[in-house]
């Protein structure tokens, strides 16, 4: 009985937080138009950064390169040519995909750094990861089964 009480008060609960954290509908404006992507998040921040560095004396001209900037942004936004947009989209997503394996990689292993250390098999230069402080231990590199030992 008191099982119930409490499932029936946990699952009214939970309604009211997915009613309260649904997303809103897309206004009737808004539908057909392209909408917010990578290269428009990168267009918004650049704007934003030329607007803010020209407050100091002498960069007057780069809040004028930040409202194109912006200007850019907002055009894609609610541009009705969806196929265009998705197109340069994907060409900067894959201009900037080196980059972004990289910087997701780094922030891992930062984030792994006190549990693992991460070393290189010394034929086929592959990274594989050691659990830290287990001493000396012997690793069989997954790609080119060669053995080496190092310390943890």
């Amino acid at each position: 009985m008191a099982f119930e009480k409490f499932r029936r008060k946990a699952s009214s609960k939970m309604r009211d937080y997915q009613r309260r954290t649904s997303a809103a509908p897309t206004p009737s404006w808004m539908q057909g138009r392209y909408g917010s992507d990578h290269l428009g998040r990168l267009l918004l921040v650049l704007s934003l950064v030329c607007i803010v560095l020209s407050l100091f004396p002498r960069l007057w001209l780069l809040s004028l390169v930040g409202l194109v900037i912006l200007s850019i942004c907002y055009w894609r936004m609610f541009s009705k040519r969806t196929d265009k947009r998705y197109q340069e989209n994907m060409r900067y997503l894959r201009a900037t995909a080196g980059i972004r394996r990289r910087v997701r990689k780094a922030r891992k292993r930062h984030a792994d750094r006190k549990v693992y250390r991460y070393v290189r098999c010394p034929e086929c230069r592959k990274e594989m990861r050691v659990p830290k402080g287990k001493g000396t231990v012997r690793i069989v590199c997954p790609a080119c089964k060669s053995e080496f030992t190092t310390k943890s």
